[in-house]
């Protein structure tokens, strides 16, 4: 059992409130201490860095409750039930991470043989090398800090102590997978809130940011692109010469009406989309084909993903294993190549994964499809239903042959959902600023492209592609992605 004492450090109580500093200075109080006995603990300050009020009222309604009719402090509830109910008193330990990565305390705490995962880490966890969340690595921080080394090796802290207590309002680093100070540079918001003890930098990824699609630091030096239309930012404009699409009022030959989801991404990742490293064309199928040769056959022959894929492997056998290389094809396969049985498309899109990891593409990120039946050419052909179907069961097929994909430890694969958040959209646009998610606002009386989800028969408008972007980063961000990622 944790008392008092055990979350109460007079150094970060003092150095968080000056206003006790002053007091104890002054002799009004003998310590911070008496401070948050006498009233610090009622005006819900926190007694060190490892009780966070703010997140144990948030976290607790009942609690916060009882504390707002004065029937108990939150830190006393803590101290008195809390504990051992499992409420957790920071953002900064993770139970469900703890519970996984030390079974022997999780088969301790089973057999009542220990009070809690939270007591465990602090009374004996942490000194044994133990981590409290995904984004503390205690070895790496030893590794980056010898001043903190050394005060381990003489029994004086932990590492993930000293970062909790001391680390992070230093600018510490916890992991490779965080960096504290581009993290506030990147956010002059959290920055400020940092300035005034509000909340650190850490705290407030895991807390927030990491479900805002805030980039923790750099994590990619570059993106590919590999794909069909969705994905194009004119290299079939460029092929026909700046015939198609006409522009305008398509945009500087993308098949929308702005710029697409994948240059809106990499400003979101701290980069450019480069048009060299998008090999992405309009028309594309998984395999071979590309159905803009099979509409206007005169055409030079235009390549399908594969193409797109052997053609990159054969000029970079080693490629940057840095960057972060994406697929997202199949829409063409169903609609205009004739392709019914899914298992074609999806090992394709296998095929291709397996060929850039061979030449060294370690991060590969691969979007499932759109609700085909949902567009407005799906919608009014009459074959809505049987596209939905077919989407439904490509993006089911796709998400079993990405797990078998997983189980290769040199290759990490980000699974973006972009069938959930269109599907999303339509059933609530106004939560999405959208208006209209049926029609082509080429094909309606509309004065706002981006109220609408459709742009033409088939492609999103700029808005939609936002969303989508959207999805990617936060998908990205996510703490159990993130540390997949293989830096």
């Amino acid at each position: 059992m944790l008392n008092i004492e055990d979350l109460f450090n007079e150094n970060f109580y003092l150095t968080r409130y000056p206003d006790v500093a002053a007091a104890v200075a002054s002799g009004t109080v003998a310590s911070g201490f008496e401070h948050f006995q006498l009233v610090g603990q009622r005006e819900e300050r926190d007694p060190s860095a490892f009780f966070n009020s703010r997140y144990y009222r948030e976290q607790n309604p009942d609690v916060a409750a009882a504390s707002d009719r004065l029937e108990t402090a939150l830190v006393e509830h803590f101290i008195a039930a809390g504990q051992l109910e499992g409420r957790n008193p920071t953002p900064l330990f993770d139970p469900n991470f703890y519970r996984q990565q030390n079974p022997d305390v999780a088969a301790a705490l089973d057999r009542d043989e220990i009070t809690g995962l939270f007591i465990h880490y602090l009374q004996l966890g942490a000194r044994e090398g133990r981590d409290p969340n995904p984004l503390v690595d205690s070895n790496f921080y030893l590794s980056q800090n010898p001043d903190v080394a050394v005060a381990v090796g003489e029994g004086i802290t932990s590492a993930s102590e000293h970062f909790i207590e001391l680390g992070q309002f230093e600018g510490r680093n916890p992991s490779p997978f965080f960096d504290s100070n581009f993290y506030l540079s990147q956010n002059s918001d959290i920055a400020e809130a940092a300035q005034r003890n509000e909340t650190a930098a850490l705290e407030h990824f895991i807390e927030l940011g990491q479900f805002e699609g805030r980039l923790p630091r750099t994590l990619f030096s570059d993106i590919y692109v590999f794909g069909d239309s969705l994905s194009d930012t004119g290299n079939l404009f460029r092929e026909l010469a700046g015939i198609f699409p006409p522009s305008p009022p398509y945009f500087e030959g993308r098949l929308s009406n702005g710029p697409i989801w994948a240059e809106q991404l990499a400003p979101k990742l701290g980069l450019e989309l480069d048009s060299e490293l998008n090999f992405s064309i309009a028309g594309a199928t998984t395999g071979t084909v590309n159905i803009t040769n099979l509409l206007v056959p005169i055409l030079l022959p235009l390549p399908g993903l594969q193409e797109q894929i052997d053609d990159f492997a054969a000029a970079n056998p080693s490629a940057d294993p840095n960057g972060l290389y994406v697929l997202w094809a199949g829409s063409n396969d169903y609609l205009d190549g004739g392709i019914t049985d899914i298992e074609i498309p999806v090992n394709n899109l296998l095929s291709a994964a397996n060929q850039l990891a061979a030449v060294g593409a370690r991060n590969l990120m691969v979007l499932n499809l759109p609700n085909l039946g949902t567009t407005p050419r799906g919608s009014d052909s009459g074959t809505g239903q049987s596209l939905e179907q077919l989407s439904n069961a490509h993006n089911a097929e796709l998400a079993t042959a990405l797990t078998t994909l997983e189980q290769n430890p040199n290759l990490n694969v980000i699974s973006v959902d972009v069938n959930f958040v269109l599907n999303e959209a339509i059933a609530n646009p106004q939560s999405f600023g959208l208006t209209n998610v049926s029609d082509s606002f080429l094909d309606a009386d509309g004065s706002d492209p981006n109220q609408f989800l459709f742009w033409d028969e088939l492609h999103p408008t700029q808005a939609a592609h936002a969303l989508i972007a959207d999805r990617a980063v936060k998908t990205i961000t996510r703490i159990p992605e993130l540390v997949s990622i293989l830096l």
